[in-house]
């Protein structure tokens, strides 16, 4: 996959999938594989200039000379690709940039100039433009891997000084997931809001990287600087992109499932279960609803798998809380990433009115049901004369029920 935020079954492997079984055309297999291969050769690009930079800036020499060696084999890649978008010349003047670069790195002089230069040439290329629905699925992970910086630094920082070293290596971790999904999207953003993005991703990198047990930035200047950047990218976002992409929020969950089991594998069990209560936070508020409505059975069977459930695989919450081995964790994780997988595929597809209308009228029926009952069975509890005086305030609440209820539907239409 293009990035190791990325999760298996990427389209590559997909494309296969479906031409092997007679659902996509040999023609359209290939597309899909060469951009899904081009996408991952330009994302190691992206990584190793940004590491070379870092290996720059701290005059390791040997790392420096291996990082420009990789960004230049990665872009002979892609070279025919240049070549198709720009032309023979541009790809002349790309190739010699590369070129110095390692000239650079093998010298004693700074290579800040020499990648400028790289970066200019690089400047708007994309080796395979991304689907619509994948510039979706980007910027929900960008949005999603954000939010979780902040949360993550703020429970390993306490009075100035880094208390959970686990913690702020989960919000390293969100940083360059964000980041990495920021460089996908940056093309399609305008320049002024890419310039101040990047410099707020530079700034919060410093401050992580700077935290230690002695000293470490104050969790309300993270949290701020996030907000800050949620907000610049969001109001610069296409309308499409915000109606949210719950194919990244699945990208999310399955980051946060990796972070459990790491957690687990270290003794960590407090860690593990904030890492799982924050996977099953973006579930419900983000997949959960359209998934209710898709196939109302399989919510419970995957929030079973979240909490408690004591059936041949065992909640992850359960195994938690009673310290389980990590090849038991391992197992019930198979269990919900199958599930989760199915649950991917059906939130990505496109419903018909008509599928969404019965799912919907089924859950609306089965709830309607259950009050009648309930309502039928007060009523029966009400026969004897000095009891049927109850009965017109249990209509009376009836009647307060519906009105709330047309009330919260009305809200809820607003606000979703």
């Amino acid at each position: 996959t293009a990035t190791r935020y990325s999760r298996a079954r990427a389209d590559a492997t997909l494309a296969v999938d479906q031409f092997a079984a007679g659902q996509m055309a040999a023609d359209d297999a290939v597309l899909t594989v060469r951009a899904d291969l081009f996408g991952t050769y330009q994302a190691r690009l992206d990584e190793a200039l940004r590491d070379l930079v870092k290996a720059d800036q701290n005059s390791f020499a040997v790392r420096r000379a291996e990082l420009a060696a990789l960004a230049a084999g990665y872009f002979e890649i892609l070279a025919p690709a240049y070549a198709e978008q720009r032309g023979t010349d541009a790809l002349a003047t790309a190739s010699d940039a590369f070129s110095g670069l390692g000239s650079a790195a093998l010298g004693s002089d700074g290579m800040a100039a020499t990648l400028d230069t790289v970066n200019g040439v690089l400047d708007g290329f994309r080796a395979a433009p991304l689907s619509p629905a994948e510039q979706a699925r980007r910027a929900g992970q960008l949005m999603r891997f954000i939010g979780l910086i902040s949360v993550e630094y703020g429970r390993g920082v306490s009075d100035g000084k880094v208390i959970h070293d686990f913690e702020i290596q989960e919000a390293v971790t969100f940083h360059e997931a964000a980041y990495a999904a920021f460089a996908d999207l940056r093309d399609q953003l305008p320049s002024g809001v890419v310039a101040q993005s990047t410099a707020v991703f530079d700034h919060i990198g410093a401050q992580l990287a700077a935290a230690s047990p002695s000293v470490a930035a104050d969790p309300s200047d993270i949290k701020d600087a996030t907000k800050d950047l949620a907000s610049m990218l969001q109001d610069s976002m296409p309308a499409e992109w915000l109606a949210g992409s719950a194919q990244g929020d699945f990208d999310v969950i399955a980051s946060m499932l990796d972070q459990v089991e790491s957690a687990v594998r270290g003794g960590d069990y407090a860690m593990a279960e904030s890492a799982r209560l924050e996977a099953y936070a973006i579930m419900e508020t983000g997949p959960e609803a359209r998934l209710i409505v898709l196939a109302p059975q399989m919510a419970p069977e995957i929030e079973n798998l979240f909490w408690n459930t004591q059936g041949t695989y065992k909640g992850l919450a359960y195994l938690i809380a009673n310290q389980a081995t990590l090849s038991e964790v391992q197992a019930s994780r198979a269990q919900l990433d199958g599930l989760l997988a199915e649950a991917e595929e059906l939130v990505g597809r496109e419903s018909s009115p008509v599928a969404v209308a019965t799912n919907a009228g089924v859950i609306v029926f089965r709830e309607g049901m259950e009050a009648v009952i309930i309502l039928a069975a007060l009523m029966s509890s009400m026969r004897r004369s000095e009891e049927q005086r109850y009965r017109k305030p249990m209509w009376a609440g009836t009647a307060l029920a519906l009105v709330a209820t047309i009330g919260i539907w009305l809200l809820a239409h607003e606000v979703l």
